[in-house]
């Protein structure tokens, strides 16, 4: 039906680094709690979102982080609720900023813009399938493709094959010869 779109920002905390066992909870300044917070809400807000790398600074079992950058990877078919999802998560980074008196560095890096599959093509599909299969799934992407690219210059669709276990993106990716 769509190929979602994909708003990829960068998130930095800046606390203060010190000694794990000299610096009493509530005078702590922990970048990666601040982190972590966001993580569950990123996990919580709706839409696909993912948290796919911690840097963590200076990264001793010791020492409370002092710095803390992260990824963060938002996608849904439909770009309202993208973006929506972030700026409701990019407001919630800023209260949990504030709430551990860490600095909040919020860079948005990357933003593509969903894609809706041709009705007429994704229809011809269904169809085609509807003579071999009982059950016909019509669902949004929540990867990119060169299909995303391609309708600048032609109306696409997509067909997907069902995978073992649902694994996509992964070598233990499998689907039956019988569906090919």
């Amino acid at each position: 039906t769509a190929i979602a779109g994909q708003s990829r920002v960068r998130v930095q905390w800046e606390g203060r680094a010190g000694h794990a066992g000299t610096t009493p909870m509530n005078l702590r300044h922990d970048a990666l709690c601040a982190a972590a917070e966001l993580t569950l809400a990123a996990r919580d807000c709706g839409v696909i979102a993912t948290v796919g790398q911690l840097e963590v600074k200076p990264g001793a079992s010791n020492v409370i982080p002092g710095l803390v950058t992260m990824s963060l990877d938002i996608r849904h078919q439909s770009d309202a609720r993208r973006v929506a999802a972030v700026r409701k998560l990019h407001t919630q980074a800023k209260v949990i900023a504030k709430r551990s008196s860490v600095k909040l560095t919020w860079t948005l890096v990357q933003q593509t813009n969903s894609v809706n599959c041709n009705p007429a093509l994704t229809n011809l599909m269904r169809t085609a399938t509807a003579r071999h299969e009982r059950k016909v799934l019509a669902l949004p992407s929540g990867a990119g493709h060169d299909a995303a690219a391609i309708t600048a210059i032609c109306p696409v669709s997509m067909l997907f094959l069902r995978c073992k276990g649902g694994v996509s993106h992964h070598p233990d990716e499998s689907v039956k010869t019988a569906d090919v």
